[in-house]
């Protein structure tokens, strides 16, 4: 029976995962899914801009949402604003969207 209700789970994550997805705009994903998968990596604008291969200008729009949503944190150096995934108010993400590494 555990073992039933742990399969019940994984299945309504995958379905729940997949729902979000196809509400979220690709290219939001694309942003979202490098910070959740690198949540312990700093980015600034270009260097997230060339990963995702999103424009630069869309990429400053995504970030603006996500800062304003807390899902990034922002910081200022000098002349630069580094982006980092805000994973303690957001851990729920980590489990919905984070990339599996399988031990195979």
């Amino acid at each position: 029976e555990k073992f039933i209700n742990e399969l019940y789970l994984l299945f309504f994550m995958v379905v729940k995962r997949e729902v979000l997805e196809s509400l979220i705009s690709p290219s939001i994903l694309k942003i979202l899914k490098l910070f959740i998968n690198n949540d312990d990596q700093t980015y600034y604008l270009r260097e997230i801009s060339k990963l995702t291969r999103i424009p630069p200008a869309t990429t400053y729009r995504i970030l603006q949402q996500l800062v304003d949503s807390d899902i990034i944190n922002v910081n200022h150096v000098k002349r630069f604003k580094l982006y980092t995934f805000n994973s303690e108010d957001n851990r729920f993400l980590l489990d919905l969207f984070q990339d599996r590494k399988s031990a195979v």
